[in-house]
């Protein structure tokens, strides 16, 4: 089982080096680091840490790979690799994102997700505070196909540009399991 998982991970990031390694012409394509930590608090409190490493393609186009450990209460954990395509855009000041992500596990778990996300700065006249919104589909690749919907409303501060918190409340709507809701919070500091 571990030299299983060793291979996995070891597949992926492989692919996902490829990924962030995919030569640009012209200028230097801008590399950011960040790492994420956070909270749901729903019947069972889940924890989590990322650490992306993200490439802008263009102004409006980033690739992106992720390590990730969840924490589940009742023992269970899981390692992630996350690779990532993120479309962004600002239209009338309105921050606009759509992310594509192919999540692979160290419990064989293996899905699609897709995120179209809006925040709005200025909440309150205060540029650093935000309204956010985001709808999340989950689909599973081992053959379930679609199996969850996230909707969530939140508010996110942002301290400087290298410090986000965000808190949302959360609607999960799953298709063989009951329905969920929770609040979930998350920091990300920008290297």
């Amino acid at each position: 089982m571990f030299a299983d998982i060793m291979m996995r991970l070891g597949v992926l990031s492989s692919i996902a080096a490829f990924c962030l390694c995919i030569p640009m012409h012209g200028a230097a394509a801008p590399v950011s680091v960040n790492a994420t930590a956070g909270a749901a608090f729903a019947g069972e409190a889940v924890n989590v840490a990322l650490l992306e490493i993200r490439r802008d393609v263009t102004a409006h186009f980033s690739l992106a790979a992720a390590a990730g450990y969840l924490d589940v209460a009742g023992g269970r954990d899981e390692g992630q690799l996350r690779l990532m395509a993120i479309g962004t855009w600002n239209i009338h000041g309105w921050a606009i994102d759509n992310r594509h992500l192919l999540s692979l596990s160290t419990e064989s778990v293996e899905r699609y997700r897709i995120r179209a996300r809006v925040a709005r700065p200025g909440l309150f006249g205060l540029r650093s505070l935000s309204a956010r919104a985001f709808d999340e589909g989950f689909v599973d690749l081992d053959g379930a196909g679609f199996i969850r919907n996230n909707i969530a409303l939140g508010v996110g501060f942002e301290l400087n540009r290298a410090v986000l918190a965000e808190f949302y409340r959360v609607w999960e709507g799953n298709r063989d399991a009951p329905n969920d809701r929770y609040v979930l919070g998350l920091v990300t500091v920008r290297f």
